[in-house]
């Protein structure tokens, strides 16, 4: 698993020509697949699923390696697993999380891309709540821009059923509140 988090595919093949067990994983659940996507090592990534490791596995955390390489913003590995015929095989997966998770960490690349890719930005999160709402409420105007532009519904709310507008007024945000309203933000929506 050292060679495939360093990025190291030679010996990473050594040793599986040699007889290693590719699919063990560490205490925490980590598989090599995991290591290499959360390190940025796309050609062990590739070659790892060449050989027959599952994209979408998880740790004992619940993180797959799409997350792990969204989460320290390998916009290459992140790519290749957006398009792998695993993911687009399950329907279940729509990379709400893995994009949360690229727009919590401040990639913008990524965040843009996975949005253009999956066109599902008026999902809400495991935590219910959507990209947008998290871009309100840490006043990332760049992001709400974005997707105020790419259609995203303005008057969605989070499972508090908060919407963007409650969400900028609770948090002083007048700049944001404004430019919601400009583009056409309910006002008489109550949070309850």
């Amino acid at each position: 698993m050292v060679a495939s988090q360093y990025g190291h595919v030679d010996i990473v093949k050594y040793l599986m020509e040699n007889g290693i067990d590719i699919f063990c994983r560490n205490k925490n659940g980590l598989n090599a697949l995991m290591l290499a996507a959360k390190n940025g090592n796309l050609n062990v990534v590739k070659f790892l699923v060449k050989n027959g490791l599952m994209v979408d596995e998880v740790d004992n955390n619940g993180w797959d390696a799409i997350l792990y390489a969204s989460k320290n913003g390998h916009i290459e590995v992140v790519s290749f697993f957006a398009t792998h015929k695993q993911y687009m095989k399950n329907p279940k997966y729509n990379y709400t999380n893995a994009l949360g998770i690229a727009f919590k960490n401040n990639y913008q690349e990524i965040t843009e891309y996975l949005i253009q890719y999956c066109n599902k930005i008026n999902i809400n999160g495991e935590i219910g709540k959507s990209v947008f709402l998290y871009a309100v409420e840490n006043a990332h105007i760049t992001t709400i821009e974005y997707l105020i532009n790419r259609g995203i519904h303005i008057n969605t709310h989070n499972n508090k059923n908060e919407t963007a507008l409650i969400i900028a007024a609770k948090n002083g945000q007048l700049s944001i509140l404004k430019y919601l309203i400009e583009n056409k933000a309910s006002i008489h929506r109550k949070d309850y």
